[in-house]
């Protein structure tokens, strides 16, 4: 729960900070939000309201985190005619801190959808949206949970 509320703080200082003026073509650095992806404790990928693939434990989100590759990502205006192709939900435990419960509830805490046929994402978190241009081999990688 501390980490949560340490990124919201975060978010909302950076935000308080630069003002919501910025233009879509203005850069972000990225991985100021990178940290919050690897906070993550569960991703699910999912196409159509369907649950293609689930990534999760620690090893398993840092290799996705790298091949994100979130430093190259260039903020870019999304096409008109984009149509949502995966979502990826990036979701962290509500009750991490209570060792004596196993069963643990699943907080929703960003999404990443990327478009058919596309260079572009959207990476979504506290309803704030950011839309970027990101390298081939990035769109390349998170295809593949497609399969």
């Amino acid at each position: 729960m501390k980490k949560i509320l340490t990124a919201i703080l975060s978010i909302l200082i950076l935000i308080g900070i630069c003002g919501c003026g910025f233009t879509q073509q203005q850069e972000v650095d990225m991985t100021k939000y990178s940290s919050n992806i690897e906070k993550s404790d569960r991703i699910d990928v999912m196409k159509n309201e369907e649950r293609l693939d689930l990534i999760s434990g620690h090893n398993n989100i840092e290799d996705f985190i790298t091949s994100l590759k979130i430093e190259e990502w260039r903020m870019k205006d999304l096409p008109k005619d984009s149509k949502v192709d995966l979502e990826f939900i990036l979701y962290s435990t509500k009750n991490q801190d209570e060792e004596e419960s196993a069963d643990y509830e699943f907080e929703k805490k960003g999404r990443i959808l990327t478009y058919e046929d596309s260079r572009y994402l959207t990476f979504e978190i506290n309803k704030i949206q950011f839309n970027f241009k990101v390298p081939k081999e990035v769109i390349e990688y998170l295809n593949t949970f497609k399969n």
